[in-house]
């Protein structure tokens, strides 16, 4: 009897095959709009840790940026930054019932919606450790986000801004610039990739007397303008790229999440007006709020300064929103003492607005930054170091040869030779060390 369950039970266990899922490809996209094709021997189970492992391998970028960078997926209704565990096949699997839960979008729209993967900064990425990366080919990555958030007014910015910023952009993308190539027909043709399109754009009475042809035309020649002035001050392609990644980056809303939402119009004699669409974007100091229509910032709240609360919709349905409170001290301008003002923001998305806060404001999860910014400031010691390192050694060897010399040679004439050419190498050195 125990011989035959035995040998039923080897039976069975060589029968058992293992799971294997079935691979598949998945396209991750930058945000210069181009992709790569992800191999996913993993299938379903693959996670978001794994495609940015594949993503960081492919671009070649060195393992001590791993942070910096976060595997999203987005639409144009929601975009969404995966945990490093989340499995990007059940995210799309589940994201209909998302767009349902924390966007106003309708039946249609959400029916059409489509996500990707995208592969873009960190939103939990610390401002000041992010000023410290030197890896141009990660700073690539960053510049091309932020050249997005700005064509696409994301970063509601004046027209004089981008202008500037546009004409970095165009010198960089088109180096090296050639007048003649690059006139104003060359740029009125591909305005709409350097100029936010609302600049563009012509109310209904404004379009009898001026055509959109002709608001291109001066679009193109006062990116030009800005062209040439600074092609005066530098022409060269990556410092221009930093150059324009530094003033994105003291913009109050660099590299924040954006969240839909309302507000309440001020009251007027004239009775209640309808609730103001807004945008509200959270980095890690601050929570700015942008009015949709005028492309204007209303509010700039610090994190530090604010006070908030999470309230969800007291019933379902589809004007019943949650709410998002925020307190904050303002000054009043009748007298020198502040007063505390209050702010309900109507969203769908309070309680992913209310995780994004607490964690910025109590700067929670900032291990792995810390660890990514000491390895940064010791890699900045070595190469400092390394010059230096080479001058003494090379001077060394100077000594060695000349001293070599003057041991094998009996002439006079010949040290005094020696000792001169020492000299002179030695204070090389050092002129070369002190530049």
């Amino acid at each position: 009897m125990a011989a035959y369950a035995a040998a039923s039970k080897e039976a069975g266990s060589s029968g058992r095959q293992e799971f294997q899922p079935r691979a598949m490809a998945i396209v991750v996209y930058f945000m210069n709009k181009t992709g790569y094709l992800v191999n996913c021997t993993k299938g379903k189970l693959t996670t978001a840790a794994d495609v940015h492992e594949t993503i960081m391998l492919a671009r070649q970028l060195p393992a001590l940026y791993r942070p910096v960078f976060a595997v999203w997926m987005t639409s144009p209704l929601l975009q969404v930054q995966l945990k490093p565990t989340q499995r990007p096949s059940r995210i799309k699997k589940q994201w209909k019932a998302m767009l349902a839960k924390f966007t106003t979008a309708s039946v249609l729209d959400i029916e059409k919606d489509e996500p990707i993967l995208t592969f873009q900064r960190n939103a939990f990425l610390p401002l000041e450790v992010e000023q410290k990366i030197t890896n141009l080919e990660v700073l690539r990555l960053l510049y091309d986000e932020a050249v997005q958030n700005v064509v696409k007014h994301r970063y509601p910015m004046a027209l004089n801004e981008c202008l500037r910023l546009g004409a970095m952009q165009f010198i960089i993308e088109n180096s090296p610039f050639d007048s003649q190539q690059h006139d104003l027909q060359f740029m009125k043709e591909r305005i709409a990739n350097y100029v936010p399109s609302h600049f563009r754009r012509l109310s209904w009475w404004k379009q009898l007397k001026t055509s959109s042809d002709s608001i291109d035309v001066q679009m193109a020649a006062c990116l030009l303008m800005h062209c040439e002035e600074k092609l005066h001050e530098t022409t060269d392609p990556t410092r221009l790229m930093k150059e324009y990644l530094a003033k994105c980056q003291k913009l109050d809303f660099y590299g924040a999440v954006f969240f839909d939402g309302q507000i309440e119009h001020e009251r007027s004699i004239l009775g209640r007006k309808p609730d103001r669409r807004v945008k509200v974007a959270i980095n890690q100091t601050h929570l700015n709020i942008i009015d949709i229509n005028k492309n204007e910032v209303v509010l700039v709240v610090c994190l530090e300064d604010m006070q908030w609360d999470y309230r969800p919709a007291c019933r379902s349905g589809d004007h019943c929103f949650s709410s998002f409170f925020i307190e904050f001290d303002c000054e009043w301008l009748r007298c020198d003492q502040k007063i505390c003002h209050q702010m309900q923001i109507f969203t769908r998305q309070a309680a992913m607005m209310d995780a994004m806060v607490h964690r910025c404001a109590n700067k929670l999860g900032r291990e792995e930054f810390d660890h990514m910014a000491a390895g940064m400031e010791a890699a900045a010691v070595e190469m400092a170091a390394a010059p230096q390192a080479d001058g003494k050694n090379f001077a060394i060897a100077v000594e060695c040869i000349v001293a070599f010399v003057v041991i094998q040679t009996s002439s006079r004439v010949c040290v005094c030779v020696c000792v001169c050419v020492s000299g002179i190498l030695l204070c090389w050195v050092l002129l070369a060390l002190i530049s």
